[in-house]
């Protein structure tokens, strides 16, 4: 898991929310842009979630509420195999806890069409969310993962 950032950009890692444990793996940079003629700042992460973690949605809300927190929470975006099947939130427990966590920091979905497709099942575990206004944001699915 990594972030690629050209080196015309000025960045700066933020370290409280990047870390890898046995539940989560996070990396969470801030970037600096002039957006006419204003200095403006966009916090962008990657998550993954290990299959069969534990404590993932309770790590993920410590992420959210420490994003809440750092001073441009307005400009995030979260991306990442979150192996949480969207598609399933209303029968699991787990993604729906997730969704919820998601949703409770404003953060939505910007995909809604199968991520991962298999001969017998179509799953949504990538995403990417954002509390930017969703009109802004443009989100496709470039290349899934069609076994």
């Amino acid at each position: 898991m990594g972030i690629y950032i050209n080196n015309l950009f000025d960045t700066e890692l933020i370290k409280d929310i990047t870390y890898i444990d046995n539940d989560i793996e996070t990396i969470f940079i801030e970037i600096k842009y002039t957006l006419i003629n204003q200095i403006t700042k966009l916090v962008i992460g990657c998550s993954y979630r290990p299959p069969n973690s534990d404590c993932f949605n309770l790590k993920i809300s410590e992420v959210l509420t420490h994003c809440k927190k750092y001073k441009n929470f307005n400009n995030l975006l979260i991306t990442g195999d979150f192996n949480s099947n969207l598609n399933s939130y209303q029968t699991d427990d787990n993604v729906n806890n997730f969704l919820n966590h998601m949703l409770q920091a404003s953060m939505l979905p910007t995909i809604y069409r199968p991520t991962r497709i298999a001969n017998t099942s179509e799953t949504l575990i990538d995403n990417i969310y954002t509390n930017i206004e969703i009109n802004n944001i443009n989100a496709k699915i470039v290349c899934s993962d069609v076994f």
